[in-house]
């Protein structure tokens, strides 16, 4: 089985080594539980040679080599060094200060098959120290391989950190001809790369971690400009490289070097020269912020870079904290001839699992609307460590259904981060709306409008997310799409929704939890039919194969490919009880 080599160069960077030799390691073990016997050899290409470098690893999970430098080259040139001493069929280039998860060789090697780089997605660190994900939606990933954008905007991919390369699809030209300005190397790289149609696959997973190093931007921009511009006088003498687009990356990066440090009318004049790629840029920007955030539920959740997937501790143990939230919340319904289902992913995991999906982070059930506001009712009396989280407690709260959370724990979702004040681990409570005749034009009207208005709701609630740059495309959108909001206040909208929804005959034919849009026959819910989940049992729809089809398809027993493992995005995950509650009283 062929091997991967991790290079990197190091420049007076003692206070990281064993950080490096310990993420190596972790991912070696990472390799190993999963079957994978995959030899792994960490170079460290010494390029400060008035230091000297310990040689005995730390680790003997791995090989590790060290390469001297007789004086300081850069990091293109310590790249290249390194992979002359590379015995692996494929490479990672890992700067000293950034990070990988402990998965994240075993997640490239699963996912590159054909391809010549596997990207993998990224956590970028601010300087608060907060994250946030490098690529959210399908256009920003098709960017990725798309030559144009390299050229005319700026580098997709953040850092060759975040990529698996195989060793032989690095071009000769590339190590032939060395960048003496750090900071265009790996542009260069990619450049050549999709200029001779380069196979880029893509892990959505978040699999590198992106440093905050607190440099200052205004100088950074004149050094990569100047990097970049001797990078284009290499291109031009590689052949295959076409001349357009070594002449939109001179201009592109040009612009971007002198834009910090132009002042007045000379910035002006900088715009009017640049007006035909700032309008490129613009409308790529646009998509980006128009395409629908995908990995809010389909990237596994990484927190201080551990993965939870189905053999993590972290995992475990929030299964049973949702299971001790579920066993509450079933002990009020019991108690009071409250009718509760388990549904979608949690109805599933019920049928197919016996319990929990493997990779799963939450559990959902549905009551009848009437039984949902009689649970909302008695949970408002009681005095413990659950609460329910709504519209009615929550001022920014713009879901119409509610939460049941645990005082003293955080899970702190990313589309709702610096939004609510109440971050409990929850379980989500939907309410199921009787309805009347689906076909019917009123009901069809009822169902869009319901639909609208949610999605406004949403929209404007995360507004305060946007960066300040994006606030008047955000409020262009705003005055276009979402009128209502501009009349109606976040509650009174909840308050239309709901006014809209409610159905008290809980006898008709047919029920819908509009969250999710699907209408079904009232029979395929009622009566409950009991399922074990665990080692317990729970209420799940009547006939649940019909359910299941419905919401999964047909093949709803076979288990779907792992990059469509759906779950939450957690920035933030605690399930430790802390001293201070997670909400005010």
């Amino acid at each position: 089985m062929s091997g991967i080599s991790i290079i990197t160069p190091y420049y007076c960077g003692e206070k990281y080594l064993s950080g490096l030799q310990r993420m190596v390691n972790n991912n070696v073990e990472c390799l190993r539980n999963n079957k994978m016997d995959l030899p792994v050899q960490f170079i460290v290409v010494n390029d400060s040679p008035w230091e000297e470098i310990e040689e005995k690893p730390i680790y003997s999970s791995f090989e590790y080599t060290i390469v001297r430098y007789p004086e300081n080259k850069g990091i293109h040139g310590a790249r290249v060094a390194g992979l002359k001493k590379a015995k692996g069929d494929y490479i990672l280039f890992l700067d000293q200060d950034d990070e990988i998860t402990d998965n994240c060789l075993f997640h490239h090697f699963l996912n590159i098959g054909v391809a010549d780089v596997d990207v993998g997605n990224a956590w970028i660190e601010q300087s608060d120290s907060k994250k946030t994900l490098l690529y959210n939606n399908s256009f920003q990933f098709k960017k990725i391989s798309m030559l144009s954008v390299y050229a005319k905007s700026h580098n997709q991919i953040v850092s060759p950190g975040q990529c698996l390369i195989k060793a032989a699809s690095i071009p000769d030209e590339w190590k032939k001809f060395e960048i003496q300005k750090n900071g265009s190397d790996d542009l260069m790289l990619w450049i050549i790369m999709l200029s001779r149609n380069a196979k880029f696959s893509i892990e959505k997973e978040p699999l590198y971690i992106h440093k905050y190093t607190g440099s200052n931007l205004s100088q950074d921009s004149l050094k990569i400009g100047q990097s970049s511009i001797e990078a284009c006088d290499y291109l031009s003498l590689i052949e295959g490289i076409n001349e357009a687009v070594i002449e939109d990356i001179r201009k592109s990066r040009t612009f971007d070097a002198l834009w910090n440090n132009t002042r007045g009318i000379h910035k002006v004049v900088l715009l009017i020269k640049n007006a035909d790629g700032i309008i490129v840029r613009a409308i790529w920007k646009l998509k980006s912020m128009i395409c629908i955030n995908e990995l809010g539920r389909s990237v596994h959740a990484t927190q201080g870079g551990l993965l939870m997937n189905s053999t993590s501790d972290q995992l475990k143990k929030l299964h049973e904290t949702l299971i001790e939230i579920l066993d509450y919340i079933v002990s009020i319904c019991e108690a009071n001839n409250i009718e509760y289902y388990l549904v979608g992913g949690s109805a599933l995991g019920a049928y197919r699992h016996h319990g929990f999906i493997p990779w799963d982070d939450d559990l959902d059930i549905a009551m009848p609307r009437i039984d949902y506001e009689k649970f909302i009712e008695i949970m408002s009396t009681q005095s413990s460590k659950y609460y329910v989280q709504n519209q009615d407690n929550e001022p920014r709260y713009f879901l119409s259904f509610s939460k049941v959370r645990k005082e003293g724990t955080v899970f702190v979702e990313q589309y709702t981060e610096g939004i609510y004040q109440n971050n409990g681990v929850f379980v989500d409570v939907f309410p199921i709306d009787a309805i009347g005749e689906p076909q019917s034009r009123l009901f069809k009207v009822r169902y869009w409008l319901v639909r609208y208005l949610t999605h406004i709701l949403k929209f404007n609630s995360c507004r305060s997310l946007f960066k300040k740059k994006e606030k008047k495309i955000v409020f262009f959108l705003d005055c276009l799409i979402s009128c209502p909001s501009l009349i109606f206040s976040g509650k009174k909208l909840l308050c239309l929704i709901d006014k809209l929804r409610r159905n008290s005959d809980n006898a008709a034919a047919y029920w819908c939890v509009y969250n999710d849009g699907r209408i079904l026959k009232r029979d395929i819910y009622y009566p409950p039919r009991k399922m074990k989940f665990g080692d317990r049992v729970y209420n799940v729809p009547n006939k649940i194969e019909a359910y299941l089809e419905t919401f999964y398809g047909e093949n709803y027993m076979q288990l779907p490919p792992e990059n469509k493992r759906v779950t939450h995005l957690p920035v933030n995950l605690s399930l430790i009880h802390i001293s201070e509650p997670t909400r005010p009283y």
